[in-house]
Formats: structure tokens, sequence, C-alpha cells
């Protein structure tokens, strides 16, 4: 349901060395992603806290982690192996176009003298190869390296301040690439005032790339839109979707009575049945259960405490079902689990749950809420007793008829919970390292202290506590407009929800 996952990141990803062939058959363009650029964030009159956030020194130490990493994975290598400190401060653009043999454009506005450095260097490693071409009688100077090989044509140039690659088979170079941004034309869908602009046609993307994912199996294309308002940042994202769908017909059965204050997060999705249905070993774990038909996930502002509560008329029956094959799959995938944990069963009440690992308790539990059954699973056996939920939380989910998706959160709460929760999970689950003694290392306190904080893992969790102050609300809804249509849109702090900064901050951090 969350498509603002890094998107920078995910663009660069898809731009990497494993880019298709360069090949294009047709005019149709399949991505096209555009970057406003940190300098011009910056330069904004709106956004406050983004703008904030990104004026840190330790912001500055991500920033370049994020391109050293970019580099140090050879996502980029058709720039070099050389991180370039100033990719991310202006424009970046990408484009695929063709669907059976797709061209490739990649850009970045990083300046005359650093994009020149950039091109003479790379074409001294093969300056006897391709055709050198410099165009005559222009203000900015303009050069373009030209090589083919196996019917493929890879050009690498630069003016204007671009640094530009792009690739395309001998066919024909498609009229829709922006070849001609190092000669001063502007992308056709100009960034303006918006920080991420971004269209993709999901089916023609995954068989370009062998790879797809299965809660977008239904989706045609996306068109999504990253802005700066007031001081937050909005997100509007229209999705098209392949056949027709019914993401209403689910009524909202809400359990106010079930979900208390104080919350840092909650999570609501009506029309459930398929997220589960789509699950890896949900047949395995369920094999005669029901899907929820509403599923709520929530973490109370306390370490650790994370539910979720999926709506089930069969819940009591299913529990202890569900236990077994949980405990089951558990012992089939996860063999040298560090802790093997204990299944244990309330005879007193509908409750399994698991007992072994330090800090959690992973229980599975029905309970009921004005008539309605819940299968609700947590992360510890007690549950805080607490306060009715604000009337306009509820109000915000229920009054929408076209709603389906809800999400509420302090980013900046909820984002702890996650950086100590999935280590933790992970940990359990992972078969325990040897324990290898060496000598004693030579190193004061304060070397030893010097040489953690100094590593990009340091560096990244320090930037995200230091974060926290610009982390405050962040709203995500999903409509359905038509049976073939959806409308995401977001209002956060910085534009990312804190499961997506933790992603981010993972995938730097080297542990993804």
């Amino acid at each position: 349901m969350k498509y603002f996952i890094c998107l920078l990141t995910i663009a660069f990803l898809w731009a990497g060395t494993t880019a298709p062939a360069a090949q294009a058959a047709n005019e149709e363009e399949i991505l096209s992603f555009h970057f406003t650029g940190i300098k011009n964030i910056k330069r904004s009159n709106k956004g406050t806290q983004l703008k904030e956030l990104l004026k840190l020194p330790l912001s500055l130490e991500v920033q370049k982690i994020l391109i050293d990493k970019l580099f140090k994975t050879k996502t980029i290598s058709f720039l070099g192996d050389k991180p370039i400190p100033n990719l991310l401060d202006n424009e970046i653009y990408i484009q695929i176009i063709g669907e059976e043999k797709p061209a490739f454009l990649f850009a970045a506005k990083i300046g005359s003298s650093e994009a020149q450095k950039i091109f003479n260097s790379l074409r001294a490693k093969e300056k006897n190869a391709g055709t050198l071409k410099t165009e005559q009688n222009t203000v900015n100077k303009e050069e373009t390296w030209t090589r083919t090989q196996d019917g493929t044509t890879k050009v690498l140039g630069y003016g204007c301040g671009w640094i530009i690659y792009y690739t395309y088979s001998q066919d024909q170079l498609p009229k829709k690439l922006a070849v001609n941004l190092i000669h001063g034309q502007q992308p056709a869908d100009k960034i303006l005032n918006n920080i991420v602009l971004m269209d993709l046609k999901v089916p023609l993307l995954s068989k370009i790339f062998g790879k797809s994912c299965p809660l977008l199996k239904n989706v045609e294309s996306i068109s999504l839109r990253a802005w700066p308002e007031e001081e937050n940042i909005r997100l509007s994202a229209r999705t098209l979707l392949i056949e027709e769908a019914d993401m209403l017909s689910q009524n909202w059965n809400l359990p106010t009575n079930i979900i208390t204050d104080p919350l840092s997060h909650l999570t609501a999705i009506r029309n459930s049945e398929k997220i589960f249905e789509n699950m890896p070993h949900w047949n395995e774990i369920a094999p005669q259960a029901n899907a929820p038909k509403q599923l709520y996930i929530y973490n109370y502002d306390v370490p650790f405490y994370t539910i979720l509560l999926g709506s089930s008329e069969t819940a009591p029956a299913d529990v202890p079902k569900m236990g077994n094959g949980i405990t089951a799959c558990l012992s089939k995938y996860f063999p040298e689990i560090r802790n093997p944990l204990q299944f244990a069963v309330n005879t007193n009440n509908v409750e399994v749950g698991w007992v072994g690992w330090p800090m959690l308790t992973p229980t599975l539990r029905a309970v009921s809420d004005n008539k309605q059954n819940y299968l609700m699973a947590g992360t510890v056996a007690a549950l805080p007793k607490g306060t009715p939920l604000a009337p306009e939380l509820w109000n915000a989910i229920s009054k929408n008829p076209k709603l389906f998706f809800y999400s509420w959160e302090l980013t900046g709460h909820t984002l702890p919970q996650w950086q100590m929760l999935f280590p933790l999970v992970k940990m359990e689950l992972s078969k325990p390292e040897p324990i290898v003694r060496t000598g004693r290392k030579d190193l004061t306190k304060e070397k030893t202290a010097a040489s953690k904080n100094s590593s990009p893992e340091s560096k990244v969790f320090n930037w995200t506590i230091a974060a926290r102050q610009y982390l405050g609300n962040c709203i995500t809804r999903a409509e359905q407009t038509s049976p073939k249509e959806l409308l995401i849109e977001r209002n956060a702090s910085i534009g990312l929800s804190s499961l997506e900064l933790w992603i981010l901050t993972e995938w730097l951090s080297d542990r993804l």
C-alpha cells in the first residue's frame, strides 16, 4: 500500500548496471523519474521540517553515505567508480522507453566543471574507442562520446551543467528520450515546485527487470508527485488497475474498545483478504482459517508493543490451528533459531503464545468487540490499559465512503519501535554466530568510541536520533475513485513514514 518507499533510492537501483540492454522498439515511456535536488529543496520557503532536517551536519554525512553506497554497489557504474560529492544537490532525471527493446537514460545536473571532469576521466580509460563529438558555436562546451557494440549504442555526454548517459539499439533513438538536456532543453515533465515526479508502467517494468511485487500484480500504472506545502511534504499517487477491483464492499467495523491510547501509530485496511492470501506461507500457517476481512496494525507508545488485529468470525476456532501452523513454520524455515520458542496454550482463554525470547512474548488470541470477533497477534502477552482514542481519529476512517486504507503515526515515536523490534526478531531467528576471541587491541576508550562513531552504521543511527525532533504526524489515505483507479495521498513531516525510514537506514547500514 505504501508506494513512497525511498523513491530516490529505488529509482537509482532501477537505473543501475542491471538496467536492460539498451534497445528501443517503440516510444512508450515505461519509467520517468525526476528529482529536484537537495539544494532546491533548501531554497523553497515551504516544507520547513524537511529543510531543517537537511541543515543538520549529520544529514550531510548521511547524504555522503548514500552517494558512496550507490557507487560501492556499482548501481551507477556508468559514471565511474569514484563517488560524485554533489550528485544529489540538483536535478536528476531517469527514463526507460520502449517495451520490447527498451532504451535507458540517466542524467544528473552536477555543474559544468564536474561534468566535464567525469567525462574526461571516463573517456581517458578507453580513449581509442568510440567517436567523440564536440559541439561548435555553443555558449557552453558540449561533448558526446558514442560507442556501439553488439547492436547497442552507449552515449556519454555533458553540457549545460548536465552529465548524461543513455543507451539504445541501432534501430532507432526514441524521440522522447531527453538526450538534448546537454543542449539546454528541459525535461518534458518540468519539476517546477515539486520535489519528485514519477510515472511508471508496472507490468512492463516488471517484465524488463524480471521482478514483481505481489501487492502490485493488478496495478497497470502509477503517477506520483511529491511537493512541499507549509511545513510538511505532500504526496499524491494516482494508480490505475489492470482489472476492476472492489476495495469498498466491507463496511468498517471499528474495534473502538480494543484499540486505545497511548498510540504512536495506527493503520486500518478494509477488504484485506488479498493481503493475507498473497502472503508467503499463509496456507501453511492457516490452511483452514479465513483470511481477515479488515486489518488493523498499531503500536503503543511503549517499547516493543506492536499488535496486528484482523476481523474474523471464526477467530476462536482458528487460534489453535494457526498456533500449530506458526510453530511448524518456525521449525521448518528456521531450524537453527537462536533461542527456540516453546509453544504454550492458555486453557482459560482462547490464546496461544511462544516463550523463550528476551523482551518478547509473541501471542495469538481471539478477542471480540461490538459483536465482532478478531484475531489479535502481539509481540508481548500483556496489553496496556489505555484511554479511548479521540473520535476524530475514528471519524477520519469511517466518514469517507471511498476510503479503504488509512494510516496515522507520530513518525518520531514509531521509528524507534521498528529500530528495536525488527533487529531483535531478525537476531533471534538467525543462527548464533560463534564467538571468536582475538588478542587485545591497543586502543584507548577514546579511540574505541571514536572508531564506533565514525562508522556509516553509527552515523546513520545517530542521524535518526537527531531527526526525531522533525518527525511529527504522517497521515496516509487511499481511496478507490473508480473500479479501476485508486488515489493515495500523504501529508507528512519529511514525506516518508517511519517504516520507510527504517528500510532506508537499514539499506544504508548494509543490513538489507
